[in-house]
């Protein structure tokens, strides 16, 4: 168990190393290790498209792809051989953006398959671990890519401390919560027994009873649920 644990940590930091290595080679590093949210912010939010143009990778953004079961649930799709990745306009730009560094993922790190196509992350629920191992390795770097670990860590502390454990913190997890959405319904016995389900609150919450702040997703312009893989995957919330 003990090894399985190692390889993994190995894996997953193979693969934030990867796409940090990238955006330091896209952007200064000055701007990089910048304390300036804005213009952290401002460079992340474009990340994805200067990668894909440095890479290049052709970007098509069309109305719906429709999958081979002819459901339209696919966000986007990647044909490595055409260089191409198709991105899907039907759902929120935050979706979009999250898309794109994922298809660029597979792109970098999936070098044996030609083909993926890749349904959204959800808006409004918790993540859910994908059952390929490719699509939580491509969900991993998308996420290191547009919220990088050291900002990440840098605005948790500031809003939440250094993290927040679900059995010693739930009192004060509780309170943030009251605070941040007041009467709107949360799913308490959930909180208390789903990690996920706290990183995907906590992403949201924009309160800590002390001071009111912009969420963790606004912050980033990324949906909840993919900022939940970093607080998840991080440690910063168990």
């Amino acid at each position: 168990m003990e090894l399985l644990r190692k390889n993994k940590n190995e894996g997953q930091f193979r693969i934030r190393r990867d796409a940090v290595v990238l955006l330091r080679s896209l952007f200064s590093g000055a701007i990089y290790d910048s304390k300036n949210s804005e213009d952290i912010m401002l460079f992340l939010r474009e990340a994805p498209k200067i990668a894909a143009k440095s890479l290049n990778m052709n970007v098509l953004y069309v109305p719906e792809i429709v999958s081979n079961s002819n459901v339209s649930v696919t966000s986007g799709t990647l044909n490595r051989k055409q260089r191409t990745i198709q991105i899907s306009t039907r759902f929120a730009p935050e979706v979009q953006r999250f898309t794109l560094a994922h298809e660029l993922a597979h792109s970098r790190l999936h070098n044996g398959q030609e083909m993926f196509r890749d349904r959204p992350l959800s808006y409004d629920e918790p993540y859910k671990m994908p059952w390929n191992t490719l699509e939580y390795e491509a969900d991993l770097w998308a996420a290191e890519f547009l919220m990088p670990s050291k900002q990440i860590e840098r605005c948790f502390k500031e809003r939440f401390g250094t993290f927040v454990d679900g059995i010693n913190d739930m009192s004060s997890l509780l309170y943030w919560l009251r605070c941040s959405f007041g009467n709107r319904y949360f799913d308490k016995n959930r909180v208390k027994s789903d990690p996920s389900y706290r990183s995907f609150l906590l992403s949201k919450a924009h309160s800590n009873g002390c001071q009111t702040f912009q969420s963790l997703s606004a912050l980033f312009s990324i949906t909840p649920s993919a900022m939940a893989i970093q607080l998840n995957s991080l440690g910063l919330v168990t």
